[in-house]
């Protein structure tokens, strides 16, 4: 007798999709935060009023999204570890901006919207991560 195959957040296909997602969005957070940092002047003007240890939060986590992406497409446990520490410290440091914001210091509203998908998103990789994997995501049952 075979096992059911885990659906909802438990599904493997799931866990594919989104760690794929998060490699995706780890290269894309090292270019936008690498052309922030140090792109040309121009860029650096679009970019506004940053905040610098947001972009640089970002611009260094795109690695560590990239190593989570990677581990959870191999369904290593220490991998949803990983995206659980990643969504921590991405609270810490939306936590951090407000109190940044809160003294009166330039920035830009969209990086409210982009701090509240970066944490959204990654609490969402660590649920499926943990479902899938707690159900026992394995080569065999992701196709």
């Amino acid at each position: 007798m075979t096992a059911p195959h885990p659906t909802g957040f438990a599904n493997p296909k799931l866990l594919k999709m989104f760690s794929i997602i998060a490699v995706v969005f780890g290269m894309a957070s090292i270019f936008s935060g690498g052309t922030a940092l140090f792109g040309p002047e121009k860029a650096q003007i679009l970019a506004g009023d940053v905040v610098p240890f947001v972009v640089w939060f970002n611009f260094l986590g795109g690695g560590v999204y990239i190593v989570a992406g990677i581990g959870l497409y191999q369904r290593f446990e220490w991998a949803a570890t990983l995206a659980m520490v990643i969504t921590i410290a991405t609270v810490i440091i939306f936590i951090a901006m407000a109190f940044y914001i809160f003294t009166g210091a330039a920035f830009e509203a969209r990086t409210i919207g982009a701090m509240t998908f970066r944490t959204a998103l990654w609490a969402f990789i660590t649920i499926i991560a943990r479902k899938a994997l707690a159900a026992g995501a394995t080569p065999n049952t992701i196709h």
